[in-house]
């Protein structure tokens, strides 16, 4: 998916859309090291679930066809703004 935001040069075509899935990247990377670490400050799981639905939708990919792809079972969809959490 990432990859389409290159065109055939090489170059970058859609630096939105790259920014949008290198943020993705981050927020996973940071979750997954908070847990391998006991972090007490990680996101909650549902609380991460639901930023993981923001990032995808603004991706424009649907969250819930992502997770069942990859056999996650569906998180919880507030549709409430992010107040509180920590982006």
């Amino acid at each position: 998916m990432a990859r389409e935001t290159y065109d055939t040069a090489g170059g970058v075509a859609d630096g939105e859309r790259l920014r949008a899935f290198n943020e993705a990247q981050n927020k996973v990377s940071a979750q997954l090291e908070r847990l391998l670490t006991s972090d007490p400050q990680r996101y909650p799981d549902d609380v991460f679930a639901n930023i993981l639905c923001d990032q995808f939708e603004m991706l424009g990919s649907d969250p819930q066809v992502l997770f069942a792809a990859i056999g996650v079972p569906q998180p919880p969809v507030s549709g409430a703004s992010s107040g509180g959490r920590r982006h």
